[in-house]
């Protein structure tokens, strides 16, 4: 892949003053969302003890599952239509109330099937409220408009909202969560934060912008969404399906071992990604909008930059990994030191996946293709998962994830390149 990258042409644009603001107030929310959460786990280990806090991560893990669907892929289809919409004021408003309604009737349905699982399954019978409180978190989701600031691209007070919000849960955690019977207290501490972040911000949409409540219903975001939700969908299966398929073979221990260095690479990788990509998303979409050559050249530009910080931050967690797991989680995780350095190349491989499959494919408006990457992505992990973990346990789980990661960057890229070579043959430097 030819990376010829102009370095001031990156810069004029990354560093303009929207989209820096953004993506300081997105890595300002990110804080809140990852940061916070994994510095109160020191607390939260030693109080709950491996076994319990094994049982809490498994039932976030399966809720997780849920989020999707109720989250439907509005993060990014949303923010589109807002972001190329932004001055129609009548268009917003359509769009704001219709991904609101529809996030609601989401999560109707996954309450709905939330229920059937726990009718056939007795081990969540067993731990019912701790699951139940573990579900509350999609109100949270429901209500936490992101996809709007994101799209008008004013997300400072979104961001310092989200951060007192956990900050308070944070606090209560710490001083409330003191034995491992504390269990289902600590989830549901967890899940209200999502709760207060959302209503506080939802409030704070609907007086500031007057987005009066409209019977109108916008079809553009939903259309668009449905393609981004079954990719979500796939590529998390690949990201939790670890930690779901160990639950089928191995203790609470080996759960607590392998989430509590999987909390530690998923809140970096978000930290890492998240920011810059939904900043970055519609700026991007409007340079591909106008036209793909150049949006490509924008992305290109981008990613030389971003893809160091991922290699860099993999380095570091690998050299640190003893500290981090000491300072994280204690002594009791000795074990996930060797799990978090099996998994440090995860936030480099999801960094570059992000910037193909978010900047690139739905960019370019090729939503249609991620379902059918994701699909058989998530396969070909699911397999992996099974042969792997019964074979050489968590150390399956890390194999399975690198090998998926790897194989979405190959086939998004591919697809990416196929894509523009034919509507610009002649320009031998797009790639």
């Amino acid at each position: 892949m030819n990376l010829n990258i102009n370095t001031s042409n990156f810069f004029s644009f990354f560093l303009k003053k929207k989209i820096f603001k953004n993506v300081l107030s997105l890595g300002f929310m990110q804080v809140a969302n990852s940061v916070i959460p994994l510095l109160v786990i020191p607390f939260v280990v030693r109080a709950l003890g491996t076994e319990e806090f094994g049982q809490a991560s498994y039932a976030q893990n399966i809720i997780a599952y849920f989020t999707l669907l109720v989250n439907f892929g509005f993060e990014y289809s949303a923010t589109q239509d807002i972001a190329l919409n932004v001055n129609d004021k009548g268009k917003v408003q359509s769009i704001f109330w219709t991904v609101i309604k529809s996030k609601f009737l989401l999560l109707l349905i996954s309450f709905v099937l939330f229920s059937g699982l726990l009718f056939y399954n007795t081990e969540m019978q067993n731990h019912l409220w701790l699951y139940l409180s573990a579900f509350l978190m999609n109100v949270g989701v429901v209500l936490y408009p992101s996809w709007f600031y994101q799209g008008i691209e004013d997300t400072s007070r979104m961001a310092v909202v989200s951060v007192l919000v956990r900050l308070v849960g944070a606090v209560m955690t710490v001083l409330l969560v003191t034995l491992p019977s504390d269990c289902q207290l600590y989830v549901l501490l967890w899940s209200l934060s999502y709760v207060g972040v959302g209503l506080f911000t939802f409030l704070m949409a609907v007086s500031k912008y007057k987005l009066s409540y409209t019977v109108n219903i916008s079809y553009d975001s939903i259309k668009k969404g449905f393609p981004i939700f079954l990719n979500n969908l796939f590529s998390n299966i690949y990201a939790l399906g670890g930690l779901t398929i160990i639950g089928m073979y191995l203790s609470d221990h080996e759960i607590g071992i392998y989430a509590g260095a999987n909390k530690i690479i998923a809140a970096l990788c978000m930290l890492l990604s998240m920011p810059i990509s939904l900043s970055l998303f519609p700026s991007l979409s409007r340079s591909f909008a106008t036209s793909l050559t150049d949006g490509w050249k924008r992305l290109k530009e981008c990613l030389f930059y971003i893809v160091a910080l991922g290699l860099l931050m993999t380095v570091v967690i690998f050299a640190f990994a003893p500290l981090f797991v000491e300072i994280v989680l204690g002594g009791d995780f000795e074990e996930s030191i060797g799990i978090l350095r099996a998994l440090s190349c995860i936030p480099f491989l999801v960094v570059v996946a992000t910037m193909f499959t978010i900047q690139g494919l739905y960019g370019m408006q090729m939503q249609k293709y991620a379902p059918i990457v994701g699909a058989f992505v998530s396969i070909t992990s699911i397999i992996c998962y099974f042969l792997l973990i019964s074979k050489y346990g968590v150390y399956g789980a890390v194999i399975g994830y690198v090998i998926s990661e790897l194989l979405e960057i190959l086939i998004v890229y591919s697809l990416l390149r196929f894509r523009l070579s034919r509507i610009d043959r002649k320009n031998k430097n797009l790639f």
